[in-house]
């Protein structure tokens, strides 16, 4: 089934149509020590910018891990940095009016406006993108890299979510011409906690309460996309149906035409990444961006394959399905002389995808083509001798990118059945051995069996995982001392006296595995000014709330990152918000008989120009207010999916 309103006819009118070129997974930094391999991330993320920049296109949107590392080099770095500079700054000006307060959205309060409205900077094309898993934020300050991006002036991160249990999603409201874009961002978050955050109806999202059926809703998501466990993936059940439009970061295989869910009316594209990192299938499909034509609520997908990616090929060989070679003592030699032709093959299958990609460009005949990257994934099972692997490989040195690892050899696959809900796991990996432990699950497994008494276990176990996976040296110092400080100021705030001092730690100690992690000031505050109005839906509201009628939201006090702890429970006090209910079936329509005040913006004070003429965006003098939805309705939940009660979440 296809949706209706994509690659629907429309004319094209070049006033009203935002263009916005979309790619995700850039890695830059990816293997840059590596000889062969070493530029590949930086050539691509520049091609990608130089297509936007050669097709005008009205914004960049990308879809998280636009680094490799955590913590990039400075040539990593540098690298990004001189391409967004090189691409995305001119005398263009650009035509998208911005409709919103984006301090929400940017998380700087310094920093209130989208670049392009900053008159001290020409930019010609904005960069919007979240952040992925390989750049999320870490260490003092939680800063991603992107946040040093975003104070460059050169990208707008948005889609932070400072709360992994109480996420509120805030849109970006932008405009050309009588095209209206809601778009939405939300960054990664480890899978089993926002599966869990979703299931428990902790995942909002604001709409624009005016006009609702003229904007076009596009959500930027980078989580687990196919599900690997029950719940280490976002389904898209979970995503609400108002959305038009999302764009799936994480995933690396390139899915650019789309895929359209008719239960829930969306139309779902997956880049992929613009860089091999891995020797898998996924890897092997050719790499593509593409550009979004939104034109009203219509829109259809121009995709455009990139010509510097390094051509891929993979194969997979049953040594027992080749009949030219007889299972037998003795059979070596034909195995390698047969593994050798297919390398042979392999390589020119390569050399012709590379100028398949480089389309009726008459200067690329004469090139050197690039290295490709070869893998073999041979089945041996049955008798059959194998050569080293490294050995082989080195067979291919100055003909492949990857000439210590061609070829794979593994034994048939071998399953176990866990305990738990019979489940089939596959136990052996593909060089034929036992998966590695990772280190999440030898830190899971040990917490669970040596239960800490001062700190919470999750936590703690997250820190080890930023101080290996991350480099985070100081996460673990970090999360010591903050837990034990706030314990003590617990105390203190108590009043606790020497006579009950002993006590008042044993129930401390008692209730650690209910204190929650470290928080920020409530999201839900710093995400409603006081001058913008919010309704607020739910399926689960009483039947004699007034239907219809507006709400604002109360900016609450910060409270402190612990609650007070008696001898009984912890007792959350319910929000100071009042909520309406809606009629079923009318849970994203806008009242008919509310008349609404518009919210006040804060204009800035007016400029003389850019510099050579450049236009100067000024924020839009209206106001569009936004209405507050719960993450699902209780229909769309799939109970199947649902964490059991020993399901382990680990905070972020």
């Amino acid at each position: 089934m296809t949706n209706e309103r994509q690659n629907a006819p429309f004319n094209d009118q070049e006033s009203n149509t935002i263009r916005i070129l979309i790619a995700s997974d850039n890695h830059v930094g990816y293997a840059e020590k590596d000889p062969v391999r070493g530029n590949d991330s930086f050539v691509s993320f520049d091609e990608i910018l130089t297509i936007a920049r050669e097709k005008e296109v009205d914004m960049v949107l990308l879809g998280g891990d636009i680094f490799h590392d955590n913590r990039p080099s400075r040539k990593a770095f540098y690298q990004a940095l001189r391409s967004l500079r090189l691409n995305c700054l001119g005398d263009k000006p650009c035509e998208l009016e911005l409709l919103s307060d984006t301090s929400v959205t940017t998380g700087d309060t310094a920093i209130c406006s989208v670049n392009y409205q900053d008159p001290n900077i020409n930019v010609a094309i904005p960069v919007f993108s979240i952040h992925g898993n390989h750049d999320d934020p870490s260490g003092d300050g939680r800063y991603s890299a992107l946040d040093i991006l975003q104070v460059t002036g050169l990208v707008n991160y948005f889609g932070r979510v400072p709360e992994n249990d109480n996420i509120t999603i805030s849109p970006i409201l932008l405009q050309k011409g009588s095209t209206k874009l809601a778009l939405y961002g939300l960054s990664n978050v480890r899978d089993q906690r926002l599966y869990h955050s979703f299931r428990e109806n902790k995942v909002k999202f604001l709409r624009p309460d005016l006009y609702q059926e003229e904007w076009f809703n596009l959500l930027v998501v980078h989580q687990n996309h196919a599900a690997h466990t029950e719940t280490s993936y976002l389904p898209e059940s979970f995503i609400q149906d108002f959305y038009d439009f999302v764009l799936w970061g994480h995933e690396h295989e390139c899915i650019i035409d789309g895929t359209y869910n008719p239960m829930q009316k969306f139309t779902v594209v997956q880049p992929g990444s613009s860089v091999a990192t891995s020797l898998s299938p996924g890897e092997t499909v050719p790499k593509h961006c593409g550009i979004l034509h939104i034109t009203g609520r219509d829109f259809f997908m121009e995709k455009i394959r990139l010509r510097t990616v390094r051509p891929f090929v993979m194969k997979d060989i049953v040594l027992s399905e080749v009949q030219s070679i007889p299972p037998m003592v003795d059979n070596k030699r034909e195995v390698l002389t047969y593994l050798i032709s297919q390398v042979e093959e392999a390589i020119e299958e390569a050399n012709q995808q590379w100028l398949e990609a480089q389309g009726d460009d008459p200067a690329v005949l004469n090139e050197k083509h690039p290295l490709p990257l070869i893998r073999l994934r041979v089945d041996y099972t049955g008798g059959y001798q194998t050569e080293n692997p490294q050995r082989f490989s080195n067979r291919f040195v100055g003909r492949v990118a990857n000439a210590t690892d061609v070829v794979l050899f593994h034994l048939k696959r071998k399953y176990t059945r866990t305990k738990k809900n019979n489940e089939v796991v596959d136990n052996v990996g593909e060089d034929g051995k036992i998966n590695a432990l990772r280190v999440e699950s030898l830190v899971n497994e040990y917490l669970k069996k040596n239960q800490l008494e001062c700190l919470p276990g999750n936590v703690l176990g997250q820190a080890v995982i930023n101080f290996v996976e991350k480099d985070d040296k100081d996460a673990i110092k970090e999360c010591v001392e903050d837990h034990l400080s706030k314990q003590i100021n617990l105390l203190v705030k108590k009043r606790v006296t020497e006579e009950n001092l002993e006590e008042e730690i044993k129930t401390l100690v008692k209730n650690i595995p209910q204190l929650s992690t470290s928080k920020r000031k409530e999201y839900e505050s710093m995400a409603t000014p006081a001058s913008t109005s919010f309704r607020v839906t739910s399926p689960d509201m009483d039947e004699d709330k007034t239907s219809g009628s507006p709400v604002r939201l109360e900016e609450n006090e910060e409270k402190d990152d612990f609650q007070e702890l008696n001898h009984a429970e912890p007792s959350s006090q319910p929000p100071k918000t009042t909520k309406t209910r809606n009629l079923p079936g009318s849970m994203f329509q806008k009242s008919a008989s509310t008349k609404r005040t518009p919210a006040k913006t804060n204009t800035p004070k007016k400029t003389s120009g850019r510099t050579q003429g450049k236009r100067v965006n000024k924020p839009a003098e209206k106001s569009t207010q936004l209405m507050m939805t719960q993450s699902f309705n209780s229909s769309q939940k799939p109970g199947s999916q649902y964490l059991d009660d020993d399901d382990e979440i680990l905070d972020d």
